[in-house]
């Protein structure tokens, strides 16, 4: 008898939850269910998501709001309360989620979360930040660019995370690996090359360093307060798995904890919005890579992905 209870559980699973199945259905069968689709495919209402000081008050705005959303039986919460009370991932925010659930699961409805304390999708309102800064987002920058003549010799250490540098000579394109040694560079720029004219021009050394950098982020509860775009709170590096399962504790567990029998019932799942791979320095675009494969991702193609900017 026990050797036949698992097999049958894993048979009846499929059939609980048709909507976690790939299928293919029949133009009849698409046009049948077309005007009353079944919840787990229903119209994606707008995003919702409640904030305020008084808890009661919007309690009672989730209550008002499932009750008109409830009859397309599937919609997009916004878990992410926005600015002010309860902050994300708060002890006050997770009993509210707890309570969103619980109400859309008496109403028979299905929720997809979109999860983030604003956006893009990645550094968990700041929490990334705070609480791994030796897994946020990283860069190959060419941020150091310096102007030598030809016959004159430069002499300079290297900033830290220096990984190489490159002689560029801009009216021709003939470029010249510069060595780098444990006292830094001292290398004397050589002639200029063949088809250079003209007025004399200089070699550009570019130093191409490996730095912790992150796209812009925005998010809804800032320590000063304002809705500025910027860096100050850091993606994760998205190209390194270590970072991932962070973000995962940090956010998704969070969630588990405080409604997880719900997830592949009334939760159908999460989804992020605009993850951003690629930033610009002053006008220069540089590569987002992960601490463990730097000198694998430096072409130049990877430079011209980025999210759509709001």
């Amino acid at each position: 008898m026990k050797m036949l209870l698992f097999p049958l559980l894993a048979a009846a699973l499929p059939a609980q939850r048709p909507w976690q199945q790939i299928t293919v259905p029949s133009v009849r069968e698409a046009a049948a269910n077309f005007k009353a689709p079944p919840h787990e495919y229903g119209a994606i209402q707008p995003f919702m998501g409640w904030n305020g000081p008084d808890a009661k008050e919007r309690m009672a705005r989730i209550v008002q709001d499932l009750d008109r959303l409830s009859p397309n039986g599937v919609f997009v919460v916004n878990m992410s309360p926005g600015r002010g009370e309860p902050k994300y991932l708060s002890p006050e925010h997770m009993t509210q989620v707890k309570f969103v659930v619980q109400e859309a699961a008496k109403r028979g409805m299905k929720l997809w979360i979109q999860d983030e304390c604003d956006y893009p999708s990645g550094f968990a309102g700041g929490l990334v930040s705070e609480q791994y800064p030796q897994l946020t987002m990283q860069g190959l920058d060419a941020d150091i660019r310096i102007s030598v003549m030809p016959g004159q010799t430069l002499t300079m250490p290297v900033p830290p995370d220096t990984l190489g540098a490159l002689a560029v000579f801009a009216q021709t394109g003939a470029t010249q690996v510069v060595p780098i040694s444990s006292s830094g560079i001292n290398w004397r720029a050589p002639a200029p090359p063949p088809g250079a004219g003209g007025y004399p021009k200089p070699w550009e050394l570019v130093l191409v360093r490996h730095v912790f950098r992150s796209s812009p982020t925005r998010a809804s509860n800032r320590a000063d307060g304002t809705r500025a775009k910027d860096s100050q709170y850091s993606l994760i590096d998205y190209l390194n798995p270590d970072a991932t399962r962070a973000f995962l504790k940090i956010t998704h567990e969070t969630y588990k904890q405080a409604v997880g029998d719900e997830f592949g019932k009334t939760i159908l799942g999460f989804f992020g919005d605009e993850p951003d791979y690629t930033a610009s320095c002053r006008g220069r675009p540089s590569c987002w890579t992960s601490s463990g494969n730097r000198r694998a991702t430096t072409s130049s193609h990877i430079c011209r992905f980025s999210s759509r900017r709001r």
